[in-house]
């Protein structure tokens, strides 16, 4: 009995510990308003929350747009409110609650609207297309869609979109939305003879670097049909050798074109059975992946689809070590520095400031792989199981250093990405000992110093370097390589696709050259370019 009195005592005092008591209720109340910010009409049924110092609470407006929120004790609340079809402001309203307060007014911005048909080129409407939001961002010199919101048409072709942002926006509609489906069977199924379109833009483009963007302003709804051109839909069907029986896959069909994926997939994960469906005619890689995230294994296979493709074989393969080694005269000063990573995670810096990453040639932000790898004494260095796929290199080394060459057997692969199907190839790191600067001012139409996106991008096509010039110092690189380049300045506002030619060449007036010699320093002044100077 004492042993069970004892324990029981314990466990209150556990208890306690992990289940403190609430916070105590106080006896003020806050009442206020919701309203549409354009219209100001009172808003029903809006979600408003108080997060406040004894604890959150929330409350739902009525027909007349008024909240109430009791138990609030004296101190700061922040206040939020949310209602579906309306946009929310990204930073909530702060406010004092000394006494009880009548006198809260939050506002929405009612949210725009996109509605359309999608129709064939037979005027005949088409069910279950996806059709996306899409906004853009510049990333690393290059533009990226990301999807924001979307809709299915239905049996008369018809969809809408609600909620979004005012800004500029971009439509996309898509056949399929790509996905990897479990399913039984598969072994003697033959997909149906099909239709098929290749995705399109609003305004008729098939790549978003000719898409039209819509302006959208708020409350307003825009009307935006597509008409999609059909075609014969082909199948592949295949076996996956070496896959983990029980556990998913993500199979993907990647457009060589633009690395858009357009499969909808059915797999069996008993029997390594695939089957996709109503592909349009075009040339891919298929990349498949299994196993669980500590065991993964992946296939790679190029294709070319002129007709259906029947009992195709990919062979999964856990990751290869890759083993490389770094030449150069200032590689003892880099011995035990890490040199990287792989598939988008941070690039860490060694003593030296080697940094060497290898990504997914799709641009993609993968950060379920992270490899790095330390340099040895001799200069070698191994990353460990990368998966099969197709990558590119970036490489860079600091203070003085730079990355002469780099080769994965017989590959130039500073300049253009390269397959990891196996092991027996090695990458070759070669470093160059005498690198230069460049500095300047950048100076905006006045004549007056200005903050700056300041870009070298090389005449032989590596890879930009990126700089910040700021009005008080200008700007300044290091460990430049040598060789010609021509500068840029845009204003920070530009979303500047420094690494799409076409984009740069808008503003080729507006750039100059710079020669760089090893061990100097080359001094140049910008002019500050706006988007609008194009």
């Amino acid at each position: 009995m004492l042993f069970f009195a004892c324990t029981m005592a314990a466990q209150e005092d556990v208890d306690e510990r992990v289940a403190p008591p609430p916070p105590p209720r106080g006896d003020l109340v806050l009442r206020g308003s919701v309203a549409d910010e354009i219209t100001r009409a009172p808003l029903r049924r809006a979600l408003v929350q108080a997060n406040c110092g004894n604890g959150g609470f929330a409350a739902l407006s009525d027909a007349a747009g008024s909240f109430a929120i009791t138990g609030i004790a004296p101190g700061e609340c922040q206040l939020s409110v949310q209602k579906p079809g309306y946009i929310a402001k990204d930073d909530p309203q702060q406010i004092e609650m000394k006494r009880s307060r009548s006198d809260i007014t939050l506002t929405l911005t009612p949210g725009a609207s996109v509605a359309g048909r999608v129709v064939d080129s037979a005027g005949d409407p088409v069910a279950n297309v996806w059709v996306q939001a899409l906004q853009s961002n510049v990333l690393e010199g290059r533009r990226r869609m990301q999807t924001m919101n979307s809709a299915y048409t239905n049996d008369l072709g018809r969809y809408r979109i609600t909620g979004l942002s005012p800004g500029v926006w971009f439509l996309r509609a898509v056949e399929n939305f790509p996905q990897t489906r479990t399913q039984g069977g598969l072994q003697n199924w033959t997909p149906p003879p099909g239709v098929a379109w290749p995705p399109i833009y609003y305004g008729g483009a098939e790549g978003e670097k000719s898409a039209t963007p819509v302006k959208l302003s708020a409350a307003a709804t825009f009307d935006a049909d597509f008409a999609v051109t059909l075609q014969p839909g082909f199948s592949i069907t295949g076996k996956l050798e070496g896959f983990t029986q029980g556990q998913p896959a993500d199979i993907q069909l990647l457009r060589t074109s633009d690395n858009d994926n357009v499969a909808s997939a059915l797999y069996n994960f008993s029997t390594g059975r695939f089957a996709i469906s109503d592909i349009p005619a075009g040339s891919y890689y298929l990349r498949a992946t299994s196993g669980t995230n500590q065991a993964p294994t992946r296939g790679f296979e190029a294709v070319e689809v002129n007709g259906d493709i029947r009992n195709l074989v990919v062979s999964l393969m856990p990751g290869t070590d890759i083993h490389g080694e770094l030449q150069g005269s200032i590689e003892e000063k880099t011995q035990g520095a890490t040199l990287g990573s792989i598939e988008g995670a941070p690039r860490s810096r060694g003593r030296a400031g080697c940094m060497v990453s290898l990504r997914p040639w799709t641009f993609d932000r993968d950060w379920k792989n992270h490899y790095s790898a330390q340099v040895e004494p001799g200069g070698g260095f191994v990353f460990e199981h990368v998966l099969p796929d197709r990558y590119r290199l970036e490489a860079r080394c600091h203070p003085s250093g730079w990355v002469r060459s780099a080769t994965y057997g017989d590959v130039d692969v500073l300049r253009q990405s390269f397959l990891v199907s196996g092991g027996g190839q090695k990458l070759r790191i070669e470093l160059g000992d005498k690198s230069g600067k460049v500095s300047g001012t950048v100076k905006d139409e006045s004549g007056v110093p200005a903050t700056a996106h300041v870009v070298l991008i090389p005449d032989d096509g590596g890879t930009p370097l990126e700089s910040f010039a700021i009005p008080q110092h200008g700007f300044r690189f290091q460990s430049v390589p040598p060789g010609r380049y021509r500068a840029y300045a845009w204003s920070q506002k530009t979303q500047a696709e420094f690494a799409n030619p076409e984009w740069v060449r808008n503003f080729s007036q507006h750039g100059r050259d710079v020669s760089v010699d090893g061990d100097s320093e080359a001094t140049v002044d910008l002019d500050l370019i706006d988007e609008e100077d194009q």
